[in-house]
């Protein structure tokens, strides 16, 4: 209908509810080849169109992509970092409780070695002091 519209407005045919009168053939063809045209040129914008529309959300889909790969790369090294993290607060502390347990047990080491040596340093002279006796005796 809108066809037949057109050509009732350039004048092909007299009055669209009365059909075709005076047809120009020339003029129908003429009509034809411009619709023609139009359709074509209507076409490839459409095309255009779609294949920005495609190109977009490849593009999207892209983007997508390189963020997901970038927030996986910032999780794992964020998970490496904490993984270090934490390796080093227990190696710290572990290292901390040893040095305590090492200052206590030098301390007890140097405690013993004293008591120790007090002792033989009592032993020595106890048994000096008997030899001693032992010599007055027999004098």
């Amino acid at each position: 209908m809108v066809v037949y519209s057109l050509l009732f407005e350039r004048g092909v045919v007299e009055n669209p509810a009365h059909g075709w009168n005076k047809v120009d053939d020339a003029r129908v063809k003429e009509d034809a080849w411009t619709f023609e045209v139009y359709f074509m040129q209507v076409d490839a914008m459409y095309g255009n169109l779609v294949s920005v529309g495609e190109y977009v959300k490849d593009t999207e889909e892209y983007i997508n992509i390189e963020l997901d790969s970038s927030r996986n790369r910032l999780i794992r090294t964020l998970c490496a970092s904490l993984k270090f993290m934490h390796k080093s607060c227990f190696d710290t502390s572990t290292l901390r409780n040893f040095r305590i347990d090492l200052r206590t047990g030098l301390k007890l080491l140097h405690h013993h070695q004293q008591k120790k040596h007090l002792l033989q340093q009592h032993q020595q002279q106890q048994h000096h002091h008997q030899q001693q006796n032992q010599r007055q005796q027999h004098q």
